[in-house]
């Protein structure tokens, strides 16, 4: 059986938590041999790019500058990008990238992360991409998962996500795939 094709979805590799967050799920997850783990790097390469090349996981640079401003030739690359992969796992929220998703069709995860901005005034663009990650996560995603129950219970408030798979798993935990919300459910459906 070939293996599952998962691209991981993050909008930089600074040395953020999320990045870190993700390069040790990418390790975790090439320990199985039934899993073959890429990134997508949204506003291509930056600190800790050279780290998830170095543990020999694929990585793709975007040319992403904001979060809306991208070429047509850009956004065609990187959805034939996407295309190759079976499941679609994002780390943050953009609706260039969510809408590149729908266009394809393929399984998508989505981990919050809970950036949510908590004390800043919120400007119409936020708003507006607000409204569009609420669609994005209870329309067209196949599972979320969180990094805490605090997550969990916020997005559940901003989002409602009544009919979404949601699953709380811990930062810095030791991961058992097996137990998991794995990539593995989406060979059943």
């Amino acid at each position: 059986m070939l293996p599952l094709k998962i691209l991981h979805i993050i909008w930089s590799t600074e040395m953020g938590g999320i990045s870190k967050v993700v390069l040790h799920l990418c390790e975790e997850q090439q320990k199985d041999r039934d899993l073959q783990v890429s990134v997508f790097c949204a506003k291509g390469k930056s600190a800790l790019f050279e780290a998830f090349e170095k543990k020999g996981i694929s990585i793709f640079p975007g040319q992403f500058k904001g979060a809306l401003q991208i070429s047509n030739a850009a956004y065609k690359e990187v959805k034939m990008l996407m295309a190759k992969f079976d499941v679609l796992h994002f780390h943050s929220y953009n609706p260039v990238l969510g809408y590149a998703a729908k266009q394809i069709g393929k399984k998508l995860v989505y981990t919050e992360h809970g950036n949510f901005g908590i004390g800043r005034k919120k400007k119409l663009n936020d708003i507006i991409v607000g409204w569009m990650q609420k669609q994005f996560v209870n329309k067209r995603i196949d599972a979320i998962t969180f990094n805490s129950e605090f997550t969990k219970s916020e997005s559940i408030h901003r989002f409602g996500l009544s009919r979404t798979k949601k699953e709380v798993i811990y930062n810095g935990v030791p991961l058992n795939l097996s137990s998991t919300t794995s990539a593995h459910q989406f060979r059943k459906s």
